[in-house]
């Protein structure tokens, strides 16, 4: 590999001079006395260390694990597992269950006053917004594990 730059190199040099030599009169510098020396490095094998973002703690729910916080349609809870919310029957709804916390998401089911099942089955904090049944929107915050921050909020 050495041979072939030093080659190479000097052939370069050569028809710079070939060039200069074309196009009239220049001054040189004088030779050097020290022999040029030309080195190879084999390329690192090394690659660049790699940074991750810290994991975002997960976030406290303004409203904690108060259920009753929710009975006018808006408020922000943790749930880490199946339970009943319980709001206004002028949100359209007496009850939104919780029927599922898992890393896969959190399922709501409801059941309307004329016995119409409403669900929304897997909801994640990246899916983009709330979902809503009736006047009641809801959206999942936070996932991780079995527990999900969610928040309610009338319409």
């Amino acid at each position: 590999m050495r041979y072939v730059m030093v080659k190479t190199v000097l052939a370069a040099l050569a028809a710079a001079g070939a060039t200069a030599a074309c196009s009239g009169p220049t001054t040189t510098p004088p030779p050097s006395s020290a022999p040029a020396s030309i080195s190879a490095s084999p390329a690192s094998s090394s690659t660049a260390p790699t940074t991750s973002a810290a994991p975002k703690p997960f976030p406290a729910a303004a409203d904690g694990t108060n259920l009753r916080a929710c009975a006018d349609g808006d408020c922000e809870i943790l749930v880490t597992g199946p339970t009943t919310i319980r709001f206004a029957k002028s949100l359209g709804m007496s009850s939104l269950d919780i029927t599922a916390v898992s890393p896969a998401g959190v399922d709501f089911q409801s059941v309307s006053p004329s016995g119409m099942v409403m669900s929304a089955r897997e909801q994640t904090p990246d899916q983009g917004g709330p979902s809503t049944i009736n006047k009641l929107s809801f959206e999942v915050i936070a996932l991780e594990g079995s527990k999900a921050v969610v928040r309610f909020t009338h319409t």
